[in-house]
């Protein structure tokens, strides 16, 4: 795959055939927090569900792993991830993933950009990878903000809580109008979807459900700290509906292919949320974007490439599914590919 860090085709090596996709939430709620359900109940769950990690992530507490009553006879595909959902001041929170300690969220009256850069601060320094949380959540974050912040280089580009305006409203561009801001600023941002499930007995849109985002991040081993070297490195995608069965990068071409049987399965799910619009065109979309957030590419159907020409500052591949739904509505699910940046180092 071309690195997402330095425009780089990597070396194929035999560790690296054997690398597999591990579905995964980086962002959910406990009792410990402001979740309805305890640990061992919201671990069951994506256990069941079929999920290979997750991360508890309570505002300004941690749970320890090894404290977490996991379902009997275990599968050896599902570990759980040490975090917490740094909660400062005016809504800005920040994931901590893989940290060794608690996260103190600081002075929570300081201005917007300086809460979250103390946030990127102190996780680092528990060696943690620091994840901008829902941009588009309460007041939200305008990019100008995240763009002065220094090491920061993830965001929650799709989050599942129905209080979070992923595709935007009157002051707040899209969260993804505002990735695109980033790179297009010349900053390196990978997205993530999450859940940020808090309810765990209701489920109905109004609810803060699980099995609405995820990360789909392929590894060689899963482990807390390969999983987190492998996001780093843009080895992942982001989606709220569609399996990817391959993201490919080369200096000449990047390729993405539909998981269809995977993707079929996983739209039968009852706790899926997409944007809802008034038009809409049924079926599968694959785009290619770059700076700006202009379309390079778009291709109808499950499978699409694009010829790298070099001149590109960043290119990335938004998949959609679209499907009608009541009151002449259209629902559309995605997958997001990571930024690959050609020529670059």
């Amino acid at each position: 795959m071309l690195s997402p860090i330095n425009g780089q085709g990597r070396t194929k090596n035999k560790a690296a055939s054997f690398a597999r996709w591990y579905k995964g939430n980086t962002h959910t709620h406990t009792l410990a927090s402001d979740g309805n359900a305890p640990a061992s109940y919201v671990v069951k769950w994506y256990y069941n569900q079929g999920y290979n990690f997750i991360a508890l992530t309570d505002h300004n507490k941690i749970i320890n792993p090894d404290t977490v009553k996991l379902p009997g006879k275990l599968r050896k595909d599902f570990i759980l991830i040490r975090g917490e959902e740094v909660s400062g001041g005016k809504s800005i929170h920040t994931t901590g993933l893989n940290v060794t300690g608690y996260v103190d969220p600081g002075d929570k009256t300081l201005a917007n950009a300086a809460i979250l850069q103390n946030h990127v601060d102190s996780v680092l320094t528990h060696s943690g990878l620091p994840i901008l949380n829902h941009p588009n959540f309460s007041k939200g974050i305008h990019a100008s903000n995240i763009s002065t912040t220094s090491k920061l280089h993830m965001l929650e580009l799709f989050n599942g809580h129905p209080g979070v305006y992923n595709w935007g409203k009157e002051g707040h561009a899209p969260v993804e109008v505002k990735w695109d801001s980033l790179l297009t600023q010349g900053h390196r941002f990978f997205a993530v979807a999450s859940d940020d499930a808090h309810h765990y007995d209701q489920f109905y849109p109004e609810k803060a459900n699980p099995g609405r985002g995820w990360v789909m991040v392929k590894s060689t081993v899963l482990s807390p700290d390969s999983i987190v070297a492998a996001m780093v490195r843009g080895d992942f995608y982001a989606s709220n509906g569609i399996i990817l069965k391959t993201v490919e990068a080369n200096q000449n071409n990047l390729t993405v292919e539909i998981d269809l049987v995977a993707t079929k399965e996983q739209l039968k799910s009852p706790y899926l949320t997409g944007n809802i619009t008034t038009e809409g065109k049924s079926g599968f979309l694959i785009e290619f974007i770059g700076s700006g957030g202009k379309v390079l590419k778009k291709t109808e159907g499950t499978s699409a490439s694009y010829a790298v020409n070099g001149s590109e500052q960043y290119i990335r591949c938004r998949v959609s599914y679209c499907r009608k739904r009541a009151e002449n509505k259209f629902e559309y699910l995605y997958a997001w590919t990571q930024p690959v940046f050609p020529g670059q180092k």
